[in-house]
């Protein structure tokens, strides 16, 4: 078969799950697309046989920016799971990713959900002389992976009747309507800056990191933000090769960066 993963990650740790059932898929013979939801994300996915959604849970739901990306979608009919990370309370985001395609996709083959420390860099270790401990970092279940993989093949070639979808809290409902929108997840990263000093011109955070297109490079070579088209991700303040990237609420904080390079190296 030929597998699509599409997922939307700024720091990695959704990618990370991507990769470990791409790494499985790949190994019972499959072959398997990476498609990381950015900015203009039009795809073709007419020629792919099964396909995996994914994302990180935004106070308690999938971002908006990645259910209305999924909202535009050509899904055929595929039949499709869904995938989430979280830092312990996913909240509704398995659910928002459902919804988003069911429509338009096919038969549903399941749901899966891990936790992993939250991204926010306001909440990591200060910074030291010596190297951040991210020794609090919880383990990622590869068998957990490995047997979700397992039973989603095993349906898909059975294709058995659907499963249930996933289930929608309604009070988590009412606080996104008010509390999770494009600028409010933005403002938990705060107004960017670039220290000239530590930037080297790398370009990596326009070119590679940022998926909401709020990074351009100057004629000067160097980074510039436009906070409108922000979306929180949280990428650019942690995955900067050089730490050049800072606001008020990340300052003195130790960069989120144990999965960069599934932004940084693209899979």
């Amino acid at each position: 078969m030929r597998i699509g993963l599409i997922y939307f990650s700024g720091t990695g740790g959704t990618a990370k799950i991507a990769d470990i059932f791409g790494s499985e898929l790949k190994s019972a013979g499959h072959i398997v697309s990476y498609l990381r939801i950015k900015r203009n994300f039009h795809p073709d996915l007419q020629t792919y046989d099964l396909i995996g959604i994914g994302s990180p849970a935004y106070s308690f739901r999938a971002p908006r920016f990645v259910t209305q990306n999924l909202k535009h979608l050509s899904l055929e009919k595929i039949p499709f799971f869904v995938f989430c990370t979280s830092g312990g309370m996913p909240g509704n985001t398995l659910w928002n990713l459902y919804k988003a395609v069911e429509r338009k996709a096919g038969l549903f083959l399941g749901y899966f959900e891990v936790s992993i420390t939250t991204n926010l860099r306001s909440w990591m270790p200060r910074n030291t002389l010596s190297a951040p401990n991210q020794s609090f970092l919880p383990p990622i279940s590869q068998s957990r992976c490995k047997e979700f993989i397992f039973r989603i093949l095993s349906k898909q070639s059975d294709q058995v009747v659907a499963e249930k979808s996933p289930k929608k809290n309604g009070i988590i409902s009412l606080w996104s309507i008010f509390l999770t929108r494009r600028w409010q997840m933005a403002a938990t990263v705060g107004i960017k800056r670039l220290n000239k000093i530590k930037c080297n011109q790398c370009t990596l955070c326009a070119h590679q990191i940022c998926p909401s297109g709020a990074i351009q490079i100057s004629t000067s070579g160097y980074p510039r933000f436009n906070e409108w088209r922000c979306v929180g991700c949280n990428g650019c303040v942690n995955l900067c090769p050089q730490d050049a990237i800072w606001s008020y609420q990340v300052r003195n904080h130790a960069q989120y960066n144990p999965f960069q390079k599934y932004i940084l190296k693209k899979m």
